[in-house]
């Protein structure tokens, strides 16, 4: 019997093998379970098993549809296969709803429209229905007045404290909930027609048993303030959530969408440059496989100007409208200190600082790297274009695009190339690092261009989530 998922697997994204595949850190959960260490990153294997606990990850609730389980029942659970043979388990949560009386399996058929449950000989006074399993179901039957975000993310960490938690399990589904509004005075509507929207609500799924938490992270907000009036039982104030967890949350992408979206226009202070829109910006475009795309935010660890440390954002990019040069960035903060905070990185005017679509552009333009693309563009195999980072190094910018072969006659794509450049010197070679070396070897440098790049002037907060304008 089918009732549940088992396991997941954790990947990092600057290392890959010598064949150009992924690198696991976790891989094959079950009896043969490995948690690795990656010594080309200087992660040991006891580093890795702390960081990566994985307990019982028997996931009965999912982030993809789902249909309704009952379980446990006298009919054993597929649980994963070993070797020639098959592992089976039984579900042991305590969350569900009930079919040890005869009432109660009545109700159920009724609810389901499945008259079998009437007549069935596997359920024992432990059976448990679970319904609605797919996570943004289950929170949106629970909190219909919130908006969740589109897909939830799963973490495996280590919960010591917190109301509900149970030690020996680890994965966890988070999700952000949203208030949003169409009708708020003053305020100019989002093409999807929204004049209000914040994120107060950060939701977590156990991902074996289904019991969630709602956390408040914005107790300012108007319109969750109303209803925690109304369900005070239902939230808790995001001081409560177990350390292991908070360590986890993040900007939501749909969040950074609308505010990168208004700032597209409204980040023009002067009332005649705003009226005539003569400074309008939009999202670049980049190279994505074969297809021109609009560059989608993407989170990085970066050092932020002025800061001292590293920090966990998500950035994006901004060029002129109808132009492709760039004009500045955005950050959304993530460490819990600055959580939710933006920051604005504007370039000067008259620097030309090159957009993903020129690099792209120029990148076809080396004599060495077009005929490599060339070569392997050959029947049999085809080039794929990753997507294009944009990031802020020191006083000018770093340009880095994956390439990958895909054989025509399979879909598995393999990491054959990085592109590396900062917009004057483009290297290619078979990792970042060794592609960082050379960018950077004094001896092969190229004299610099006019063009070459100088620190932003104009570096300050934006924003953060509420009203839109």
């Amino acid at each position: 019997m089918f009732t549940h998922g088992h396991g997941f697997t954790v990947s990092p994204v600057n290392a890959t093998g010598p064949d150009g595949l992924p690198l696991f850190l976790v891989k094959d959960l079950g009896r043969g379970a490995r948690v690795q260490g990656i010594p080309q990153l200087g992660i040991s294997e006891a580093e890795a098993k702390w960081a990566l606990p994985i307990g019982r990850p028997s996931l009965y609730f999912a982030s993809g549809p789902a249909p309704y389980a009952i379980a446990p029942t006298r009919v054993k659970e597929f649980s994963y296969p070993e070797g020639d043979l098959n592992v089976y388990t039984h579900y042991d949560g305590s969350v569900g709803i009930s079919l040890a009386r005869n009432w109660q399996r009545w109700a159920a058929a009724a609810y389901l429209r499945e008259p079998r449950l009437l007549f069935t000989g596997s359920l024992t006074p432990r059976s448990l229905l679970l319904l609605r399993r797919q996570v943004n179901k289950r929170l949106q039957a629970l909190a219909p007045f919130l908006s969740f975000e589109s897909q939830p993310y799963l973490v495996t960490v280590r919960v010591e404290g917190g109301k509900g938690y149970r030690p020996e399990q680890h994965q966890y589904w988070m999700l952000d909930g949203f208030t949003t509004s169409r009708s708020y005075p003053y305020s100019d509507p989002n093409p999807q027609g929204l004049r209000y929207f914040r994120n107060p609500v950060k939701a977590v799924v156990d991902a074996h048993d289904g019991r969630l938490w709602l956390y408040v992270s914005d107790r300012e907000d108007p319109i969750l303030k109303t209803w925690i009036k109304a369900f005070p039982e239902l939230f808790q104030p995001l001081d409560a959530m177990p350390q292991g967890l908070l360590r986890h949350i993040r900007v939501p992408q749909s969040q950074f969408d609308i505010q990168s979206e208004r700032l597209l226009r409204y980040h023009v202070t002067d009332v005649r440059t705003f009226y005539n829109g003569d400074d309008v910006w939009s999202v670049p475009l980049e190279i994505y496989g074969n297809s021109n795309v609009a560059v989608r935010p993407y989170y990085v660890t970066m050092e932020l100007p002025g800061e001292d440390r590293p920090e966990f954002v998500m950035l994006l990019p901004f060029t002129p409208l109808k132009r492709t040069n760039l004009v500045g960035w955005l950050a959304a903060r993530n460490d819990p200190l600055h959580y939710g905070e933006l920051l604005l990185v504007r370039f000067p005017q008259q620097r030309l600082l090159l957009g993903p679509q020129q690099i792209s552009a120029l990148t076809d333009q080396d004599p060495a790297i077009s005929l490599q693309f060339g070569l392997w563009n050959r029947m049999g195999s085809r080039l794929f274009r990753g997507n294009m980072l944009v990031l802020p190094i020191g006083q000018g910018l770093l340009y880095v695009e994956p390439i990958y072969l895909q054989s025509k006659n399979n879909n598995l794509p393999t990491l054959v190339r990085v592109v590396v450049t900062d917009g004057r010197k483009f290297v290619m070679e078979r990792d970042l690092n060794t592609a960082l070396n050379k960018l950077v070897d004094p001896t092969s440098r190229p004299e610099p261009l006019n063009s070459e790049l100088t620190p932003p002037v104009g570096v300050e907060p934006a924003a953060g989530a509420g009203p839109l304008p």
